[in-house]
């Protein structure tokens, strides 16, 4: 079984349907434990009462081959040619994600802008959420795909200095570094990063199969923990 994360209702299913072997992207813990909250423990108990091995794939998935940043190039039709890699904070340079440049479509003349890259995003990614920074008719020749949950404002200043006109973040910015995106005149796209890692496991489950026909996978919808509520304006008073 493939998943986004291992809340209680995953375990419970794989449990209940006897599966032995569960790939996910969240692991269990993501920091070294010193104390053990109750939602852990209950889950290592569940865990522990039956023969079930567990693999998570974690943030090496983003950058591997066909995992997230791959599938986000596929699925944007965007040519792959370069790793982005920043400094973190102990000096050491990490990749985060891939410096991609825009392919047109056959009959497509004028050039290539910020809203074709929306449209794109909104007929080929079944995202939640899609928000953007910037002018619609702004024009975009780089691309920086980060596969990141959050985007800081290091990142953002680096982006800058490579000249990238777009940046697609497989996660929401928040507040102050939209506001600096903004102030830096470089465009963002942002889509739900669960949705991203759920698309990049659809695509692992195919090449799964493949490779072990005569095994059954499938993808476990965990549902995304974030609920858009919807509000229509009924029965509204008017004040005089």
């Amino acid at each position: 079984m493939l998943t986004v994360d291992l809340n209680i209702d995953a375990i419970r299913y794989v449990i209940t349907n006897k599966i032995g072997f569960v790939i996910s992207y969240y692991g269990l813990i993501s920091n070294p434990v010193k104390i053990f909250p109750t939602v852990l423990v209950k889950k290592l108990l569940l865990l522990s009462k039956f023969p079930i091995s567990v693999f998570a794939l974690g943030k090496p998935y983003v950058m591997a081959d066909n995992g997230v940043c791959d599938i986000i190039t596929d699925e944007f039709y965007l040519n792959n040619s370069e790793i982005l890699s920043i400094t973190n904070k102990s000096g050491k340079r990490i990749s985060i994600g891939r410096i991609c440049s825009p392919q047109l479509y056959p009959n497509q003349t004028e050039s290539f802008q910020l809203k074709h890259l929306l449209e794109r995003a909104k007929n080929n990614v079944e995202s939640s959420i899609i928000m953007h920074i910037g002018e619609l008719e702004k024009k975009v020749e780089k691309i920086a795909i980060v596969g990141i949950e959050r985007v800081n404002i290091n990142i953002l200043i680096e982006l800058k200095r490579l000249n990238i006109d777009c940046l697609f973040s497989a996660g929401m910015l928040g507040q102050r570094e939209s506001i600096l995106a903004n102030d830096l005149k470089l465009s963002v796209i942002s889509l739900s990063f669960f949705d991203c890692i759920k698309k990049a496991l659809e695509k692992l489950r195919t090449i799964l199969s493949l490779e072990f026909p005569k095994e059954e996978f499938f993808l476990y919808d965990s549902k995304n923990p974030y609920n858009l509520g919807i509000f229509e304006k009924k029965n509204l008073l008017q004040l005089r």
